[in-house]
């Protein structure tokens, strides 16, 4: 891991946070993974959320359910003392089912909107981004942004790609993006600050179930190519 003493601080008056590095990296994620399981078996009363981020966990607490909820300083230095404690006792792996899930996406141009710029921006064929895109099978690292977004990597160097300056103002559900050397879903539609390639016609998000979300850290993904009568056949 890039930092040998995690970095604590912080966020805002009820939150805190937990860094661990500051770099993209599986072990990262694995311990992040381990801790939000130990805070989900102590079932704290006072913990009101625990969030994976890619380097980093943030715990929401409620001050007033803190033993000492008049003195804020001493709420923190618990939470801070939790968070320790979580980082020395969690254990990796521990477990943890790697789960992967395939992908159906449409990478037609009426669903890659940024197909053509990505690819005469990179020197490279259309034909050659779905290759690319479609070779290899990513790391959920966390979910964010929106309910259910999956933030993935790393996508192949060849297309690594910065985000937009002007974000789109709509792109529909299902929209698959690139920025930097990620990968990720849109699960409603939206605006979109992301390189959109292609859509999938899967459900990433679905209130009306148990587990609202199709993916969750740790899990993989592997992309597969589908044309518009297959795209068209499985939105319905």
């Amino acid at each position: 891991m890039s930092h040998t003493v995690p970095q604590i601080f912080a966020l805002g008056d009820n939150a805190i946070v937990i860094e661990l590095s500051n770099t993209i990296e599986i072990a990262i994620s694995e311990k992040l993974i381990a801790m939000h399981q130990w805070f989900l078996k102590k079932q704290f009363a006072f913990v009101k959320d625990v969030v994976i981020g890619y380097n980093s966990l943030v715990v929401y607490y409620n001050i007033s359910r803190l033993r000492e909820e008049e003195e804020h300083e001493v709420a923190y230095k618990k939470m801070e003392l939790l968070l320790l404690d979580a980082f020395r006792e969690s254990v990796t792996g521990n477990g943890v089912e790697q789960k992967v899930t395939i992908i159906p996406v449409c990478y037609a141009k009426q669903y890659a909107y940024d197909i053509e710029e990505l690819a005469a921006a990179k020197g490279i064929s259309e034909e050659e981004i779905i290759a690319l895109h479609t070779s290899q099978i990513y790391r959920v690292y966390m979910i964010g942004f929106m309910a259910g977004f999956p933030y993935m990597a790393h996508i192949d160097e060849k297309l690594e790609y910065p985000r937009k300056l002007r974000p789109r103002q709509f792109v529909g559900a299902g929209s698959v993006g690139i920025a930097g050397a990620q990968t990720g879903i849109y699960p409603f539609a939206s605006p979109a600050g992301w390189n959109i390639i292609g859509r999938t016609p899967l459900r990433i998000f679905d209130r009306t179930k148990q587990n609202p979300s199709l993916l969750k850290p740790g899990d993989y993904v592997q992309f597969v190519s589908i044309k518009e009568d297959e795209f068209e056949k499985m939105n319905h």
